[in-house]
């Protein structure tokens, strides 16, 4: 077996990739017996597989809950495949490093995954014009935008998990393997800002708002409608002489009053209701 340097890792479909992973796994599903001798064994197990890649831009080419035809590169024309489901998309923002706006997609298994050779080299032959720094972009609620912004975080999903939390993409088996069918959608966000000391002046617990993330000079998630849920490390640091930074969270209010809200890409398509 050959050691080689993952400098390819291309996927298919997707641009300006920075790298891509995933875990390839048999449940743990141990029994002994009396004729075990006092051991353990092993023999049935539910295989499955999970992954995410992460690029630059601020648009994903999946939403949560769309199919993806994933398939990996990592050099010499090898990697991996398989059909999945993609279960969630964050973007990334970083204004006070002015870093690139970036995201990762999460996907999972359902179909099955082929190892070696993926059928035919991948290649990303884009220009990457798509590239945008976060101390260009605005974040915006309710149209108005925060200044002194440091960094947000956009994270839309549609992973399984039971109530109170997220009921996504429900899993389940089929002839020893994991399959899934896609779910309910949920999302939050957050913003750090520099604040002023009048904390009243910043949107308060159980408010409802339109978020807007821009990830260029004029394209923008709109995130509409969101619920305020928490101001995170509301203080003040005498002995650092810190600035004072509060994190706003935000969560997904699907219904306000009789109006049902939308999820709207940079691109103005409407994901959510569909």
């Amino acid at each position: 077996m050959a050691v080689r340097w993952g400098d390819e890792a291309v996927v298919n479909g997707a641009t300006s990739v920075r790298q891509w992973m995933v875990d390839y796994q048999e449940e743990d599903n141990p029994y002994a017996a009396t004729n075990t001798r006092g051991g353990t064994d092993r023999h049935c197990g539910i295989v499955d597989w999970t992954g995410a890649y992460g690029a630059y831009g601020g648009t994903p080419i999946v939403f949560p809950g769309e199919a993806l035809a994933f398939a990996g590169e990592a050099a010499l024309d090898k990697g991996c495949k398989g059909t999945a489901i993609t279960e969630r998309i964050q973007i990334v923002w970083n204004h006070a490093k002015n870093d690139y706006v970036a995201h990762v997609v999460h996907f999972a298994g359902n179909g099955d995954l082929t190892l070696g050779g993926i059928g035919s080299a991948l290649s990303d032959n884009t220009v990457p014009t798509g590239l945008y720094c976060s101390g260009d972009t605005q974040i915006k609620i309710d149209g108005v935008a925060f200044s002194d912004v440091q960094g947000a975080m956009l994270d839309i999903r549609a992973t399984h998990g039971k109530p109170p939390g997220q009921i996504g993409n429900l899993p389940y088996a089929t002839g020893g393997k994991t399959r899934r069918i896609k779910g309910r959608i949920d999302w939050v966000a957050y913003v750090d800002v520099l604040s002023d000391p009048d904390f009243s002046l910043l949107p308060q617990p159980k408010q409802i708002v339109e978020f807007q993330a821009y990830t260029n000079a004029t394209q923008y998630w709109d995130m509409h409608y969101g619920r305020i849920q928490r101001l995170e490390n509301l203080g003040a640091d005498t002995e650092g002489t810190g600035l004072i930074q509060v994190r706003i969270h935000i969560a997904m209010k699907g219904v306000y009053g009789s109006v049902y809200g939308s999820i709207t890409t940079p691109a103005g398509v409407v994901k959510w209701p569909s």
